[in-house]
């Protein structure tokens, strides 16, 4: 089912810098609602009225707009800019920014950061009418407010998911990070103790740590040295890992399969990783997970410093 008419809502924003040393700050908000194809835009909300502003505070905003999609609609670009009101000069205190790409399947609950920190602004999406369309293979490309690049949300991926937590395994009743409300109904994979066992001298014991060390295939502690990188939950819990994955994102990562250096592997839970650099500088490295279907949409994505290991004196 694609929405036919959608309700756009700037709910809230949630203050975290009011710009101003001393005392309440006066924001002003002008919210816009574009077609891309046509360029048409559209106002949210009152562009003149002001907000008292504080560090911490939530402010209430309350304003929607109906919008019926029409056939000419390739995406709806939601952007809310802001800036503080003094006697002299104004401060810009930052934009957010989201763009819908049509057909819209499902409301959406966004929190978005201002590309300065200033605010993070709370938009929803409401489907207030819907057809018998095909939703098609991507519904929504959601744009962060300080990239210039997208997140597509796949339809294939309304029915999988896969996390790679950091370093400490915690219960997950508490400690995982936010699932997506449509796959929050699946069932998950069994829950696996991967603490470090009493004793344990491999240093790479630990799975997903926060540093891919730079190392030789030659070393002969290779094995015990390399990182871990491990997927620590998916859904559903048959999810057929065969059809993973695993991809090098920066050059500075390689994967090793047991007999050669890769960039790209597919199919397992888990991989092993080391660094390759250039200059004896730390670098940031990325991984990604990557669903082997159409388009080989991206499931999660691994962030993660690549350096040299290094001596430290202890007594």
């Amino acid at each position: 089912m694609a929405a036919t008419k959608i309700r756009i809502e700037l709910k809230s924003v949630q203050v975290h810098d009011d710009a101003d040393l001393i005392g309440a700050s006066e924001w002003i908000f002008k919210a816009t609602v574009r077609r891309v194809a046509t360029g048409e835009s559209l106002a949210l909300g009152d562009p003149k009225k002001v907000f008292e502003a504080t560090t911490g505070a939530l402010l209430a905003i309350g304003w929607s707009l109906d919008l019926d999609l029409l056939p000419t609609d390739t995406r709806i670009e939601i952007r809310v800019d802001a800036r503080d009101e003094d006697l002299i000069v104004d401060d810009q205190v930052g934009w957010v920014r989201a763009i819908l790409n049509i057909p819209i399947v499902h409301a959406y609950d966004l929190a978005l950061q201002s590309n300065t920190g200033n605010y993070t602004a709370a938009i929803l999406v409401h489907v207030l009418a819907e057809d018998g369309a095909a939703a098609g293979p991507v519904t929504t490309i959601l744009q962060h407010s300080g990239s210039k690049t997208y997140n597509t949300i796949n339809d294939a991926m309304l029915s999988k998911m896969v996390h790679i937590c950091p370093v400490i395994p915690v219960p997950w009743t508490t400690g995982i990070p936010p699932i997506a409300k449509g796959v929050q109904g699946l069932s998950a994979s069994p829950q696996v103790n991967l603490g470090i066992a009493a004793g344990t001298t491999q240093l790479n014991a630990l799975v997903n740590p926060s540093l891919i060390p730079v190392l030789l295939t030659s070393d002969p502690e290779f094995a015990n040295r390399c990182a871990r990188i491990r997927i620590t939950q998916y859904r559903p819990a048959d999810l057929d890992l065969a059809k993973l994955i695993w991809k090098a994102a920066t050059p500075n990562i390689k994967f090793w399969n047991g007999a050669t250096s890769k960039t790209e592997i597919t199919g397992g839970q888990e991989v092993n990783a080391y660094g390759v650099l250039a200059g004896s500088a730390d670098e940031e490295g990325l991984i990604e997970v990557r669903w082997d279907g159409e388009g080989k949409p991206l499931l999660a994505l691994y962030r993660v410093w690549v350096g040299k290991p290094k001596q430290v004196t202890v007594r």
